[in-house]
């Protein structure tokens, strides 16, 4: 389930799921965004946590995003990913440039 709203410049989103495999380990997600607009820019932050049953401690990450509009159908984009997972020590991290064009 999630949910967006628009408040004019700025979008908030938020959204929650569980699962349950067939062991009956149910995992829970939930997730927080929001997004603006800044000329040609629109920026963003997407934070997110997950737990799973019998795992001590959550999963945590985040992800921040810069994209520029070069015309109506073409933007480059720069986006900033870390995540850490339960009981570990250190995070991963993820750096990616895109260009994309849309026909």
């Amino acid at each position: 389930m999630s949910a967006n709203y628009n408040l004019g410049t700025v979008i908030l989103g938020a959204g929650y799921q569980t699962a349950k495999t067939i062991a009956g380990v149910a995992k829970k997600e939930t997730a927080f965004g929001v997004s603006a607009p800044f000329g040609a820019f629109n920026v963003g932050a997407v934070y997110a946590t997950s737990k799973t049953d019998g795992v001590a401690g959550n999963n945590t990450g985040y992800d921040l995003a810069v994209q520029y509009n070069l015309s109506k159908r073409t933007y480059v984009a720069f986006q900033a990913q870390s995540t850490k997972a339960a009981g570990a020590t250190a995070s991963a991290t993820n750096n990616r440039v895109q260009l994309a064009h849309s026909f």
